[in-house]
């Protein structure tokens, strides 16, 4: 008999506004699409590589400062490593602040709510996700928090 569901968040409960997780909307105030697909594709997957290398080594986190510097290094390297696209180092801490504290970076997938409410009817509700400390502040702009078993309320 099953007694609970569990949800990952990214692509299931929402999505990145512009459907990518790290080439979000204030990045693009810097750059643009254009810019970045314009690079050689082997230079632009190194230099994402690399930073993406810095996120899974940088794994653990607790709290949205720790996740604000994480993201700043993670958008250091993208523009140390891709000058082409005329990204500072200053406009890099913006950009990681943004990708922690700026919500509208995610989008609610219309039903999430009510197809979340009616599984709880019947079973325990949880998450399982590879996420970072701004999931509370996300679920909450998305008015689900408080719908989970355990944590994330």
């Amino acid at each position: 008999m099953i007694k609970g569901v569990f949800l990952d968040l990214g692509w299931t409960i929402f999505r990145p506004a512009n459907s990518d997780w790290f080439v979000h909307q204030n990045m693009l105030k810097y750059t643009s699409l254009e810019a970045i697909y314009a690079l050689p594709e082997n230079k632009r997957t190194a230099a994402f590589n690399k930073a993406l290398k810095y996120l899974d080594d940088h794994h653990l986190l607790t709290t949205e400062d720790e996740e604000v510097e994480l993201f700043t290094e993670f958008y250091k390297i993208i523009a140390l490593e891709l000058p082409e696209l005329g990204i500072t180092v200053e406009q890099a801490t913006e950009i990681g602040k943004f990708k922690v504290y700026d919500t509208s970076n995610y989008i609610f997938f219309e039903k999430s709510k009510a197809t979340i409410l009616k599984l709880k009817e019947k079973y325990k509700m949880g998450i399982i996700s590879d996420t970072w400390p701004s999931a509370d502040r996300i679920l909450r702009s998305g008015g689900v928090e408080g719908l989970f078993d355990g944590g994330l309320e």
